[in-house]
């Protein structure tokens, strides 16, 4: 049987994975609005820090993202979250 003080704490811990789950997803529908046709090269890792993790196909999409991309996504990410976000780091992958 649970004890008084974990139901609640378990309610909380719920709440803040689902939270972060949703925001996840709409951080990634965002960055799929705005990186448009090249969003198909790159996948939201984490956001860490205020920093965004993205994973990309090659170094050419790395670059046009960060000079078509990165600071109008900055843009609409602080006016959708109302919290900063420092930078977006490009990781490749496959």
């Amino acid at each position: 049987m649970a004890s008084p003080l974990q139901d609640p704490v378990v309610s909380i811990l719920k709440r803040f994975s689902t939270s972060e789950g949703e925001k996840k997803l709409q951080i990634a529908a965002l960055w799929e609005e705005v990186s448009k046709s090249v969003s198909r090269e790159s996948q939201i890792l984490k956001l860490e820090n205020h920093i965004l993790f993205v994973k990309i196909t090659n170094p050419v999409v790395g670059q046009e993202l960060k000079m078509r991309v990165q600071r109008s996504f900055v843009d609409q990410y602080e006016k959708k979250f109302g919290e900063k976000l420092k930078d977006i780091r490009f990781i490749m992958g496959d």
